[in-house]
């Protein structure tokens, strides 16, 4: 039997990309992922910390508290590696365990007072380096990115509840709670708010805070 010649690899008619420019998107936007993730994740081990360790507290202080589930979705982490990110975090005194209340089977993660602290630390590295690259781009253009990264989230046939925490969008019930839920700092919470998408650098000319 002839061998059938292979499908050429589709590329970018106008010549202007090396490869098509849906496959050349997705590409470069993990060849950033990577990079800067490398980058961060030595920047951060001066505080002590890690880019998994740093990401675990940001889903803790944004929420108040989270479960090792909500914890794996929103910071893209199997739970193995999570588990032993937490157990480093409990030891450390930044992160406590407490069961929840009504379902004892589950386990809450909140920041302690020295977790605070590194996490804003942490904070500033992260945004620093967020704006190193970001800044002077264009916020039209910086939006339009993010909303066609929304729609491609959405179009990877995650269960509503994942798509959710995907796009950084806390669950109903979340939401409920936290508007009488004081917040980490020991202040009203005040109305909820939806967090913005993972992806997703503020508005260029503001420090930011994204990692």
């Amino acid at each position: 039997m002839a061998r059938q010649p292979e499908a050429a690899e589709p590329s970018d008619e106008t010549g202007e990309f090396p490869l098509h420019p849906s496959i050349y998107f997705l590409h470069l936007t993990l060849a950033i992922s990577r990079h800067r993730e490398a980058r961060l994740d030595l920047a951060l081990r001066r505080l002590g910390l890690d880019l998994p360790g740093f990401r675990a507290l940001r889903v803790v202080h944004r929420f108040g508290s989270a479960t090792m589930g909500e914890l794996a979705d929103f910071t893209l982490s199997d739970r193995t590696t999570l588990t032993r990110v937490i157990d480093h975090l409990v030891d450390t005194g930044l992160v406590v365990r407490s069961k929840l209340d009504g379902d004892r089977r589950k386990v809450m993660l909140k920041l302690t007072s020295q977790g605070r602290k590194v996490y804003v630390k942490g904070r500033r590295v992260v945004g620093d380096d967020l704006m190193s690259l970001m800044s002077g781009l264009p916020e039209a253009d910086v939006r339009a990115a993010v909303r066609l990264q929304q729609k491609i989230v959405e179009r990877l046939g995650e269960p509503e509840q994942v798509t959710r925490r995907l796009l950084w969008l806390e669950p109903q019930s979340r939401r409920r709670s936290r508007r009488a839920a004081p917040s980490p700092d020991g202040h009203p919470a005040g109305p909820a708010t939806t967090p913005p998408p993972a992806a997703a650098p503020p508005p260029t000319g503001r420090r930011a805070r994204g990692g």
